[in-house]
């Protein structure tokens, strides 16, 4: 779960100040051995009724910047979700190979985040 202070600086930077744009609060990481098991796990979820698939984005052939993966963004509507109130909110999987995941370390991501968030020029 991301923590309030950077859920607010995301909105900040990202959002002109609007947290409703922050999708990824509740986000889960996946490694798949192999791209086919990645692919028949996106089916799978796709298909399960109770699960609400928003959007998915593939940054696997994205060559300039982050970690390859399948961004999936989605709402949970089983009971469960309902009997907390959460079934409204929007939780983000990453789908990660796991030959690609090994690549991430935390001090790559600190680079990542500070690059990531640096002022935009207007």
């Amino acid at each position: 779960v991301k923590g309030l202070e950077r859920c607010l600086e995301k909105a900040e930077q990202r959002y002109g100040g609007d947290p409703s744009f922050v999708l990824d609060i509740c986000r889960a990481a996946v490694h798949f051995g192999d791209v086919e098991s990645l692919t028949s796990f996106l089916v799978a979820l796709s298909g399960d009724p109770d699960v609400q698939v928003l959007r998915v984005r593939s940054t696997m052939h994205d060559t300039h910047r982050g970690l390859r993966m399948v961004k999936v963004n989605l709402k949970v509507l089983d009971d469960g979700a309902k009997a907390v109130f959460v079934d409204g909110h929007v939780c983000e999987v990453l789908m990660i190979p796991a030959r690609l995941s090994s690549l991430c370390t935390p001090e790559k991501h600190a680079r990542y985040l500070d690059a990531h968030l640096r002022p935009r020029p207007r």
